[in-house]
């Protein structure tokens, strides 16, 4: 089942992304690994996320699976129009890291002067093979050689997990990163949200690279995800996953019998608003206004709001999450 229902009223464009992962057999035929879909996006809300299928659907192209066959879109109940439909094919090989140096400075803000740090240096077969334990302020850089299966147009990501949207740090840089690839730089992150992209064309074979990063902050130690698409490697990442999370990840605020309001943080194109409500109505159909202006920011259908970042921990970033089909 889905996680929300997040169809939009007849007669609206809906926007769908899927990320399907065939199943795989060994050279006799036999299966070896079921299909999954790996994510699958409808207007904005995540529907299905690393679902195993273990078998072909109804009216197939085949009777039995098979690890390529054609796009098959089914519209028998009722009327339906498709637009802008695009596909980009993904084979197995992904980039890779290897012969990773590394430089950890460490501030000592118990020490004498402001300038004391504790260095760390080493040595990584790959660059997800290092997790940080340190929660002080720090600076890290990693140099080694990166592995690229295809040449092709490359996408980068970084995202900084302690840059929030915070309105305490609005004027106050509390982080950033960069990627140097064959000695030119790819990727800056030198603002104060959460991830920054950006693109380079590569060729197939070895190249020398450097990430660096720092984070002016303390409180927990930082987790930095560095994410690259290739023309036929699907997203994936260069750095450690973030540990596992043990608490939940929606807190869940329903709609009653009469309408609803909750005061909290709402995050709009990039900007986060403090002073804002979100409405919710017995009929289904939420909103949320910035006070300031009586603006309505996001409308949406379905259920209401996920109030974890407010009330998961110590709330540290304020925000409420609309749930179900937004429309901003």
């Amino acid at each position: 089942m889905p996680r929300v229902n997040a169809s939009r009223a007849p007669g609206l464009w809906q926007t769908l992304h899927i990320r399907f992962c065939a199943p795989r057999f060994d050279a006799s035929g036999a299966k070896v690994e079921d299909a999954r879909f790996e994510l699958v996006v409808l207007n904005g809300a995540v529907l299905h996320q690393d679902v195993t299928v273990s078998g072909p659907t109804r009216a197939a192209a085949f009777t039995d699976e098979a690890p390529m066959g054609p796009l098959m879109i089914q519209g028998d109940h009722g009327p339906v129009a498709f637009r802008n439909v695009r596909y980009k094919r993904y084979d197995a090989r992904r980039l890779e890291t290897s012969g990773v140096r590394y430089r950890i400075e460490v501030s000592n803000p118990g020490a004498a002067s402001d300038n004391a740090l504790s260095v760390q240096e080493g040595e990584l077969p790959a660059l997800a093979a290092h997790t940080i334990q340190e929660a002080d302020p720090l600076k890290i850089e990693y140099a080694g050689t990166l592995h690229v299966p295809a040449a092709g147009l490359h996408r980068f990501s970084v995202a900084l997990d302690w840059i929030t949207g915070d309105p305490h740090f609005e004027d106050q840089c509390i982080g950033g990163a960069a990627l140097v690839i064959d000695g030119t730089e790819v990727l800056r992150h030198d603002a104060n949200m959460n991830e920054v992209a950006s693109s380079a064309t590569l060729e197939a074979g070895a190249h020398p690279f450097s990430f660096t990063f720092h984070k002016t902050v303390g409180w927990r130690p930082p987790s930095v995800t560095l994410i690259v698409e290739g023309p036929t490697s699907p997203p994936h990442r260069l750095t450690a996953a973030p540990p596992r999370r043990t608490s939940p990840v929606i807190i869940l605020v329903e709609a009653g019998p009469s309408s609803t309001i909750l005061r909290g943080f709402v995050e709009h194109e990039g900007i986060t608003y403090t002073h804002a409500v979100s409405v919710a109505t017995p009929s289904g159909v939420h909103y949320n206004l910035d006070l300031a202006t009586g603006a309505v920011l996001h409308m949406w259908r379905g259920p209401f709001l996920n109030a974890a970042g407010m009330w998961h921990n110590r709330g540290h970033d304020q925000l409420v999450q609309p749930l179900g089909s937004v429309l901003t």
